[in-house]
């Protein structure tokens, strides 16, 4: 016979809408994000989303800019879902890409010579 645990696995109330109902069914995000991408609201920006998790977000990146996992995390929600909705955020310009302070790209030529550098060790 087998036993059964009687505590739940799933801490907190059932979600009140499936995930994937959320993004229409969708697992495709329209912008290619990482779990370390970080986004923005735009200052000012377009009038409000009419879906409550979307105004959410975009609430939250009023004040910071937030990665993928941090919205994830804040939402109990599976990453690719997250995606999704930050890729139709992307796309009606309610978010836009920030990158953090002191990042800076490394272009052509200093990667050619890093490449000759380490072929030369």
């Amino acid at each position: 016979m087998a036993h059964c645990d009687p505590v739940p696995w799933i801490e907190g109330p059932p979600p009140a809408e499936r995930p994937y109902a959320l993004t229409g069914g969708r697992t495709e995000p329209s912008h290619p994000l990482d779990l370390a991408s970080l986004v923005k609201a735009r200052d000012p920006g377009p009038a409000g989303p009419t879906e409550p998790v979307q105004a959410e977000i975009v609430g939250w990146c009023r004040t910071e800019p937030l990665s993928v996992a941090e919205i994830a995390g804040r939402l109990f929600l599976p990453v690719q879902v997250v995606k999704v909705l930050l890729g139709d955020l992307l796309t009606t310009r309610h978010l836009i890409p920030s990158m953090p302070a002191g990042t800076n790209y490394v272009n052509r030529d200093q990667l050619e010579r890093l490449l000759v550098g380490l072929r030369n060790l």
